[in-house]
């Protein structure tokens, strides 16, 4: 492997929503503490210079290719990595920009970090690095071309100071007295099984208020979860909020599933806020990296048992709370 790395950012912010680009950044910065390689960031789609102005000290060369929608400086961005004389490209996203500059064979080793996004049949693609999904043959990818990879986030970029007036304004919104159940997810992911689940909980336990928050089509929630909402016992939010506020304001999060939760599971967890998972074959080894235990159920009805235990045991609740602050210490620190 050559000494001159470049990763690819497509996203290069800090805003809501932006789930792959603090990981990114974590990552640069790491890989350049090694003395014997040299660190390039190329921010390749849409940036912002709070964004690259994180980078000072730290040893990563941050390149800025601003171009939104416009795909307008992919010949730039050759040329640069040309002139950069990098041996190993690494992309964040399957996109549109990197497979033309991959198609072009820009660097000797083009590799993809996959995020949760797993097709990608693209020839020159030569490495794919899984820090999430277990390998599956439908995948697209050889699967002697594949490595795991642990990824872990500074922890900086999970937390920060709150203020007050932000922190009352999330608890303004959710009944007081309530023990308030959390999902933060794009609504794609909230399958019909997952909304029954949550209509059961509620039905369960009469304390149990959820918030759910996403973006994408809610006609599916308004039909299972029609009385639920029209009762007030779901605060829906159509779009992002800062987890770092509303992380702090919530009592669980519950993990979606099939298809589960990433980054969002590890801003709430910082907290110290139980995430309740279902456990899935495709995603064992993240979850046993990523979650408690004891909160990471069988199936369907243990998800719920263990629900309603969170609501209603204060000392099993506690002794989850600390936990899934250490389980989100453990992952996110990037010093070993």
């Amino acid at each position: 492997i050559g000494e001159n790395i470049c990763y690819f950012c497509h996203c290069a912010h800090f805003e809501k929503g932006n789930a792959v680009s603090p990981i990114m950044a974590s990552l640069a910065r790491s890989h350049a503490k090694r003395e014997d390689r040299k660190i390039y960031l190329y921010c390749v789609q849409w940036v912002s210079q709070a964004f690259v102005d994180s980078f000072a000290g730290s040893g990563v060369i941050v390149r800025q290719f601003q171009q939104d929608w416009r795909y307008d400086k992919l010949d730039v961005i050759s040329d640069q990595l040309k002139a950069d004389d990098i041996d190993v490209v690494i992309t964040d996203l399957n996109s549109s920009i990197a497979s033309v500059l991959f198609a072009r064979r820009v660097a000797p080793l083009q590799m993809w970090i996959v995020m949760a996004y797993p097709y990608w049949s693209l020839k020159s693609m030569d490495w794919a690095l899984l820090p999430v999904l277990d390998y599956q043959p439908g995948y697209g990818i050889d699967a002697e071309r594949v490595s795991a990879l642990k990824i872990k986030q500074e922890t900086a970029t999970l937390i920060q100071v709150c203020d007050d007036a932000a922190l009352n304004k999330a608890r303004s919104s959710l009944p007081e007295g309530k023990f308030i159940f959390a999902v933060f997810s794009r609504l794609i992911k909230v399958s019909r099984e997952f909304l029954e689940l949550m209509v059961r909980i509620l039905r369960e336990e009469p304390r149990a208020h959820i918030l759910l928050v996403g973006t994408g089509d809610p006609r599916t929630l308004h039909e299972i979860a029609a009385d639920a909402l029209s009762a007030g016992r779901i605060t829906f939010i159509h779009g992002n909020v800062d987890l770092n506020v509303y992380g702090r304001v919530v009592d669980v999060m519950l993990d979606t599933f099939p298809f589960h939760g990433g980054n969002a599971c590890r801003e709430v967890a910082i907290h110290g806020k139980p995430v309740l998972s279902l456990r899935e074959a495709e995603w064992g080894q993240f979850l046993d990296e990523e979650r408690d235990a004891a909160v990471l159920a069988k199936d369907v009805d243990e998800y719920v048992a263990i629900a309603l235990r969170l609501a209603r045991e204060a000392d099993f609740y506690a002794a989850r709370s600390a936990e899934a602050r250490q389980v989100a210490i453990r992952v996110t620190h990037t010093g070993d």
